[in-house]
């Protein structure tokens, strides 16, 4: 089965309107049904999930955007080809990989408040989806949208690492630029790592981790089990 319908039928398990992205799917079916294997499996599976949940309980629809290569997003509403309040979805980048959004416009003054001092003035969050290692970023980037959408109180990993850096007085870009570069850098900072390599460099290095292939799966999990220690 092609992925585009694969993705569709994915769908259905949300109550998402998903009319108008079904009526314009030819506009970017391509693209979809070419993404990676890995952008695939994010999207279908536990990563994406409260993206999808969180437009569901507000009654989203879908719908597909031609430019910057193509992107289905989701929004309050849609009307006359016009989005209204979009949360968010994704693009199609270059090989296959995907550059996620997830907007902080049109915000309630309540969500406004619980905007953290570090994307203060941010309009939207975009992490990408190139490799494994993105996950990890992805995942906080919407951790931290939801917290400002909902209200939540969950503590993030971002704000454990920038204390372990501050504390340790590393030399580094600072934390939100990182994680919330501007669309185009590819800038694809492991948090964990930097956090691990700032407060353990003699663990880090016994690791041997080659920087031009980036971390093994058995390096990852070392990696995020020395986090949990720090």
């Amino acid at each position: 089965m092609e992925f585009s319908r694969k993705f569709i039928e994915y769908l259905h398990q949300f109550d998402i309107d998903i009319s108008i992205l079904n009526s314009n799917l030819d506009e970017v079916k391509t693209k979809l049904d070419n993404i990676s294997p890995l952008a695939k499996s994010y999207l279908l599976g536990d990563d994406f999930r409260p993206f999808l949940q969180y437009v569901e309980k507000k009654s989203a629809v879908a719908y597909t955007k031609k430019h910057d290569g193509g992107a289905i997003f989701f929004a309050e509403k849609y009307v006359i080809k016009s989005a209204r309040n979009a949360y968010g979805g994704f693009y199609f980048g270059s090989e296959g990989n995907l550059k996620l959004e997830f907007s902080l416009k049109n915000l309630s003054s309540d969500e406004k408040i619980r905007i953290p001092e570090h994307i203060k003035g941010i309009g939207y969050m975009y992490p990408l989806i190139t490799n494994k290692a993105d996950i990890d970023i992805a995942n906080e980037c919407l951790s931290e949208w939801l917290d400002i959408k909902e209200g939540a109180s969950s503590k993030s990993n971002h704000a454990k690492v920038n204390n372990i850096i501050k504390n340790r007085k590393v030399s580094l870009m600072p934390l939100n630029q990182i994680l919330y570069g501007p669309p185009g850098t590819g800038k694809t900072f492991h948090t964990i790592e930097a956090a691990v390599k700032a407060a353990e460099p003699t663990f880090y290095l016994d690791l041997n981790i080659d920087q031009l292939k980036g971390v093994t799966q058995e390096q990852r999990a070392q990696l995020q089990s020395k986090f949990k220690e720090l």
